[in-house]
């Protein structure tokens, strides 16, 4: 059983036909004698990579842990002090970037606490706490979930969803913090309905394209949308299905200009926009076939290749057995042809 989870990991022959998309190797970078999903992950600076994760049974025994490589996701040890979590993003300053805000009560004046975390060293250190607070026009306990952007003013914009007052399904939203995080303004709903999925718009992930455009792509519960901003996120395009199903899709737009989105639950997939614009995306290519949780991160290795990591794990079963409780490193080359 071993042997066959292992060679669960293949790469569909399908793939964008201006693309030459190839898997070089899929690696361990963390095994345990329990489950262990969720992974995300930080770009840092050089060689620096910080991941969290979950180690535990979903829902009963799960809790945190972070790793950390010096090497571009080689080697991986458990950090000493406490990095970036692997939401977090690298700032143009050098610092990194972290939002805490899970669903908070409410304060008396109707804002929601949260703490904006920065960290010196590329993310490596700790270096400071910012006590804030997230306004919205209406009653919704927000969640901050995946995405960070530095906009070119210097304001950062945030990815939250949760259930509006009045509504049984989630809303995504955007904050925008012009302050350094003190405070959280409510921007714009990325999507809502009551119609669309089992779950309405939710995990939404979002990257500032090369033309400047928002582009998001959310969990509904059902098929993977996607919409985009032109106007720095104030409004946003009808959301459009790009993939018949997805749980917490994860964007990165590449150097070489290739825009590249991974979703999951079954499987763990993966889609190449050529163009890096999102608007036209080549068939979908199947990374991984096997037990997780399908969440996902992709990072851009130093070297340009794409790093993609994913659980190979129990997830709400049983306890399971060590060889099967891993996180995974599969790197791609993706080139032109």
């Amino acid at each position: 059983m071993f042997l066959m989870a292992l060679m669960a990991t293949l790469l569909c022959e399908a793939q964008p036909e201006d693309l030459d998309v190839k898997v070089l190797r899929t690696v361990t970078v963390f095994e345990a004698e329990e489950h262990l999903n969720f992974p995300w992950v930080f770009r840092g600076p050089g060689d620096f990579l910080a991941m969290g994760c979950s180690i535990g049974q979903h829902t009963k025994t799960e809790r945190g842990m972070r790793l950390m490589s010096m090497d571009d996701g080689d080697t991986w040890r458990v950090p000493e002090g406490q990095t970036v979590g692997g939401m977090g993003t690298l700032l143009r300053d050098g610092r990194a970037v972290d939002l805490s805000c899970w669903g908070p009560k409410v304060n008396d004046d109707g804002s929601y606490p949260a703490t904006t975390l920065y960290y010196a060293d590329g993310g490596r250190k700790l270096a400071e706490k910012v006590a804030g607070a997230v306004t919205l026009p209406f009653v919704m306990s927000p969640h901050f979930h995946r995405s960070i952007v530095e906009m070119p003013d210097g304001a950062l914009l945030a990815t939250i969803y949760g259930r509006q007052e009045g509504h049984k399904k989630y809303t995504a939203a955007v904050l925008r913090s012009e302050d350094g995080g003190k405070r959280w303004d409510f921007l714009s709903v990325i999507a809502q309905s009551e119609e669309v999925g089992n779950e309405g718009f939710c995990e939404a992930a979002l990257v500032r394209l090369d033309n400047g455009d928002l582009f998001c792509a959310m969990r509904v519960g059902g098929p993977l949308h996607t919409t985009r901003s032109t106007d720095g996120g104030q409004t946003w395009s009808a959301p459009e299905v790009v993939a018949d199903h997805g749980v917490d899709p994860a964007l990165v737009l590449m150097s070489n200009g290739v825009l590249v989105l991974s979703y999951g639950r079954p499987n763990v997939d993966l889609l190449f926009s050529s163009d890096g614009t999102g608007r036209e995306w080549g068939p979908p290519m199947t990374l991984y076939q096997g037990p997780g949780c399908s969440y996902t991160s992709l990072v851009e290795g130093t070297n340009g290749d794409l790093l993609a990591f994913f659980s190979q794990s129990g997830f709400c079963g049983g306890a399971g057995t060590g060889p099967l409780n891993m996180i995974r490193l599969a790197r791609l080359s993706v080139r032109r042809k």
